[in-house]
């Protein structure tokens, strides 16, 4: 956040000033920005049109009573857009910038990554210009009238033309939107759970308990699954499988040094996702290898199984907070003097981190139509985790 950046180092005489990027002076090898092809959306899992979700955007910004928005963040203008592309492994975003004006629609990206149909048919909504243009072009575009803006997603560099005393700061109008399931978005959700469920089945029931596998192995059967699936379009993240004491660091990935060889009784923390073209999945299952569990892992997997559904079938009243529903995870851990430290679960969409989150630094409301994961965990250092996870959708049926 530049604002708060800024006034840090002002209290020690320090200002803070855009420059030309100084690591190109002697990066001569630097990667290119990233870039790859863009597709559009199908109507029938986007369930509006990009020229109906700018107007969502205008209809906000009448609300709150400004002339303009500036979006820098990319998984909001990729909703926005209803465009798709691979610029970030994992996720299916494109470096992009977007400008909304109640007469001006503006899409900054590399306009090569459109085929000529396809061009055509965003020109329609957009004006578009080369990624590198918004920086040249913000200054006219902002220079009248009040601005909405997000300070935590934009540049400094775009510092002179957004920080003014007459604009309004705050979480992206697109974010709140997108957060926000529609009919056809939520259908879409469900169908890649289910598609994904049939694909976890399949995968447990080629699995042998007593058999011997390596933790690659194991997320690499998943996804053979998965691939045989119709619509699936690859992985929403980089695979965690983490046998014993690997499942105690919850963010573990293996590789080919790491690769842990499962011979031998003891838990697997097996987090995973899939990108469909109709949704996301994000799913986390805690598999038992060998003929028993010890004592301790009968004793821990139950706290949290308890903690998961404590979140999943709790009623709230509206106005209600992420942090306020991620003691529920935690109450059965603290009750056996544990604990973990990781968020309790995040929004999912055409992405698998998005707002909002259920943790104690949350600070958005939860609304109806919300896709949340609920994800508690337990990691016990040098033995093993447990972690499991599900998606659940804000419904009116759980909101007071």
């Amino acid at each position: 956040k530049f604002e708060e950046l800024a006034g840090k180092l002002k209290e020690k005489k320090v200002k803070l000033v855009s420059t030309d990027d100084l690591l190109d002076r002697f990066w001569t090898d630097r990667p290119e920005i990233p870039f790859s092809s863009c597709v559009q959306m199908k109507d029938d899992y986007a369930g509006f049109t990009a020229n109906a979700k700018v107007n969502f955007v205008r209809l906000k910004m009448r609300q709150k009573g400004t002339d303009w928005t500036f979006i820098s963040s990319i998984d909001d203008v990729a909703w926005l857009t209803n465009l798709r592309a691979d610029d970030i492994a994992y996720n299916p975003v494109f470096m992009a910038y977007a400008f909304i004006s109640y007469d001006r629609a503006i899409l900054f990206t590399n306009p090569k990554r459109f085929s000529e149909e396809l061009y055509a048919k965003v020109a329609a909504d957009f004006e578009i210009y080369d990624y590198l243009e918004a920086k040249e072009m913000l200054p006219s575009l902002t220079k009248k009238g009040k601005g909405y803006y997000d300070p935590n997603k934009s540049a400094y560099a775009f510092a002179p033309s957004l920080r003014k005393k007459r604009n309004i700061t705050g979480i992206d109008i697109t974010t709140d939107l997108k957060a926000r399931k529609n009919p056809v978005e939520l259908d879409g959700m469900r169908r890649s759970h289910f598609q994904d469920g049939i694909a976890f089945a399949n995968f447990m029931a080629n699995l042998d308990p007593l058999g011997k596998y390596s933790e690659i192995e194991i997320s690499d059967r998943f996804a053979a699954e998965r691939e045989k699936l119709e619509g699936y379009l690859g992985p929403s993240f980089r695979p965690i499988s983490g046998f014993r004491e690997h499942g105690a660091m919850c963010h573990y990935s293996a590789d080919a040094e790491s690769n842990k060889s499962i011979d031998r009784q003891g838990l697997l923390v097996l987090d995973t996702g899939s990108q469909f073209e109709y949704g996301m999945t994000d799913l986390t299952r805690t598999l038992l290898f060998g003929a028993n569990a010890t004592e301790e892992e009968k004793r821990d997997y139950p706290l949290v199984l308890k903690g998961h559904l404590a979140i999943a079938r709790q009623r709230f009243p509206l106005g209600t907070r992420g942090y306020q529903l991620d003691v529920l995870a935690k109450q059965y851990l603290w009750t056996a003097g544990m604990t973990f430290f990781h968020g309790t679960g995040h929004g999912v969409g055409r992405e698998v981190h998005e707002p909002p989150t259920l943790n104690t630094k949350s600070s958005e409301f939860l609304c109806e139509n919300q896709a949340v994961t609920v994800e508690p965990g337990i990691y016990i250092p040098e033995k093993f985790g447990v972690r499991i996870e599900d998606l659940a959708i804000v419904t009116n049926f759980g909101i007071i």
